[in-house]
């Protein structure tokens, strides 16, 4: 069967709903951002793609902008997935989580995180990468168009070295929207996949 040069290449995550619904995979160069409110399980989706690869000795790079490391590994580890993970020497776990004075840091980009990221999956061979909460770390800057120029550069770099970046942020619970920082990037990218959770006999 041939393939044309413009169809998007898919990347399978393991997850077989997911591949179906998806008929494929996610894109297996570009990023996919995951939205949903809290608790709808951005971040375990991301945990459980990348133990799906662990498992196929495809490298992988974890990346929390929120949560330290140690409660990512409790999170996986919640789960019968979660050893696939958490045994596996082809992912690694950074805690990227901003300092504390972050608000009076001034204008920042996200070359520096790129440039870690870049070591990693060039030394794991890594195709998966997730930044878990990246609304949390660009919400510090009041101009929306330099985050979604931020967006744009995490893009681009993964067209150009062929990884399938997973974006996490949190949609605002009263409007069920994204922070005024992403408009517009929903539309930037070929895949967004939103979370929500549905209140059924009370739980």
């Amino acid at each position: 069967m041939m393939t044309s040069d413009y169809e998007l290449r898919k990347r399978a995550t393991g997850i077989q709903g997911l591949d179906d619904i998806t008929r494929g995979g996610l894109p297996a160069a570009g990023v996919t951002l995951i939205t949903g409110n809290a608790g709808t399980g951005k971040t375990i989706l991301g945990l459980q793609i990348l133990a799906n690869a662990a498992t196929s000795d495809t490298g992988a790079v974890f990346v929390s902008f929120e949560e330290s490391k140690v409660q990512i590994q409790r999170d996986a580890a919640s789960f019968q997935w979660g050893k696939n993970l958490l045994g596996s020497d082809t992912c690694s776990l950074i805690d990227a989580r901003p300092p504390d004075d972050i608000r009076t840091a001034g204008d920042f980009d996200l070359e520096g995180t790129i440039a870690i990221i870049q070591n990693q999956t060039e030394k794991l061979g890594a195709g998966w990468v997730v930044l878990d909460g990246i609304d949390y770390i660009l919400r510090w800057h009041p101009n929306k168009a330099v985050a979604t120029d931020q967006i744009r550069v995490l893009n681009n770099w993964c067209l150009e070295n062929n990884i399938s970046l997973l974006l996490t942020a949190k949609r605002v619970d009263d409007q069920d929207s994204l922070p005024f920082q992403f408009d517009g990037i929903e539309f930037m990218l070929d895949t967004v996949i939103s979370l929500k959770t549905v209140l059924h006999n009370n739980r």
